[in-house]
């Protein structure tokens, strides 16, 4: 046995977080000679921290524990000095200065490595796995005149632009959403002005990989990303993605995703991948993103932060 982690990983405030460090933890627990309990009363040698709303005070303040943490990121614009952004900026200061409190830092991506420089913090990017077992217990579906995205309905992640595209292409296809939030009257009112069948809707895990498999693609129109769950999910399921290039998407995906820029860019990249559908292939994400994968690497922090603590 190596020892006992007690895990407080999964963040609160991001979307499918808790689901994925959730299932990263039993994956871990089941791979590893590792004993993990969430129990904070229990004794323990490691201190396993999600940022935001599992950033433990009293734990992070108490010297004799080792502290790891999982930062997940955040949006910049959220740190722009408005009246409706006041509470994220307090909640960002409070989640950094606790941070700094913690011996080591684990970053999803290399963009929140170079966040978390700007603020003076030393970090090591970790990646995290979508869950693989899941994705290919699926059966394949029969393909549907659809586009599907997975999203929060807020205005970043401009599923806005999906419709305008879906309106200007020379057939008709259907766009599901899958997902909730404040946008929904305002998509689905976009799609009625534009003429484009919308459904939006919120699944559970195994269904919503059953709609991406039974779509002509997966389209992901958000402007900013920490490291973007949903196109690696949709890989791993072997449907085509379609994701706005910036440098996160580039970082994580690789060549594996189709890239645009604008609405009429995506227009033309639909348009041809309706009349050539693109050819399922080996993904590097399929390989590197799993679970099993993500054990590993977690596992290799886990094993030298013991033999650090044994230097001492």
């Amino acid at each position: 046995m190596k020892g006992k982690i007690l895990w407080l990983a999964p963040g609160f405030y991001i979307q499918n977080m808790d689901y994925v460090m959730t299932t990263w933890r039993k994956y871990f627990e089941e791979y590893t000679e590792w004993s993990i309990t969430t129990n904070k009363e229990d004794v323990f040698d490691i201190v396993f921290f999600g940022s935001d709303s599992e950033l433990d005070e009293e734990l992070l303040n108490d010297d004799s524990i080792f502290k790891l943490l999982y930062f997940h990121g955040y949006p910049w614009f959220r740190l722009i000095p408005v009246k409706e952004n006041a509470w994220w900026i307090e909640h960002y200061r409070k989640v950094l200065n606790l941070v700094r409190k913690c011996d080591m830092v684990l970053t999803n991506s290399i963009m929140t490595f170079y966040q978390l420089c700007d603020f003076g913090i030393p970090s090591q990017v970790c990646y995290l796995g979508v869950d693989n077992r899941l994705i290919d217990s699926v059966p394949e579906q029969e393909k549907e005149e659809q586009i599907c995205a997975c999203a929060r309905l807020v205005p970043h992640k401009s599923c806005n632009v999906l419709i305008k595209a879906v309106s200007k292409l020379n057939r008709k296809i259907k766009v599901v959403i899958i997902g909730g939030g404040k946008e929904k009257e305002r998509l689905v009112d976009l799609a009625k002005k534009l003429s484009v069948e919308l459904e939006i809707k919120i699944l559970n895990h195994y269904d919503k990989i059953k709609e991406f498999k039974k779509s002509l693609c997966v389209v992901a129109p958000s402007i900013y990303e920490s490291f973007g769950l949903v196109p690696v999910e949709a890989l791993c399921a072997g449907v085509p993605v379609i994701v706005v290039d910036m440098p996160i998407s580039r970082e994580v995906l690789k060549g594996d995703a189709v890239y645009f820029s604008n609405e009429n860019d995506l227009v033309k990249i639909l348009e041809d991948m309706i009349a050539n559908p693109m050819p399922n292939k080996v993904h590097f994400v399929k390989s590197f993103y799993t679970l099993d994968n993500a054990c590993k690497r977690l596992n290799i922090v886990f094993k030298a932060v013991i033999e650090k603590q044994k230097e001492k």
